[in-house]
């Protein structure tokens, strides 16, 4: 429904020709997980997380889902996992669990790009995690109302 009316709103373009962003293109802030699932784990070589392991990307790093991804010369132990972005869309603090998926917008895809060796040269992992281009996500948002369950995505 939203291709069609934008579509109709810009007859001279089709979608193909259409260069694609990422639909938040500055977030306020960028969260997520690490090591959120045991093939990783595994894959890792590493024992599961007592806690979660959270960690941030530079808003900079943000970049459109089609986008290329840029290889600083410093960095040449480029890694990837795609990952599923929850956009909030409301915000608030001492948020209850049961009461957290109010404030999820909706969920796109995401590309988690990470330089390993800057990654792993300190205990944080958000310099190996921010190159500049280095979060493509989207080109879509599915909001929460159109999903029966986010699970089965």
């Amino acid at each position: 429904e939203a291709v069609a009316r934008a579509s109709a709103s810009n007859p001279g373009k089709s979608l193909s020709e259409t260069e694609l962003q990422a639909p938040v293109p500055r977030p306020g802030k960028i969260f997520a997980i690490g090591l959120n699932y045991a093939d990783h784990i595994l894959e890792s070589k590493v024992a599961t997380p007592e806690h979660q392991v959270w960690f941030t990307k530079a808003v900079t790093a943000v970049n459109g889902p089609y986008a290329p991804v840029e290889i600083a010369k410093a960095g040449p132990f480029v890694d990837y996992e795609v990952e599923l972005v929850a956009i909030i869309g409301k915000g608030g603090r001492n948020i209850p669990a049961e009461k957290a998926s109010e404030h999820i917008f909706g969920y796109c895809v995401g590309n988690d790009v990470t330089e390993r060796h800057w990654q792993h040269r300190t205990q944080q992992w958000s310099l190996g995690k921010s190159f500049d281009t280095h979060a493509p996500f989207g080109p879509w948002i599915t909001t929460t109302d159109a999903l029966a369950d986010v699970h089965d995505l």
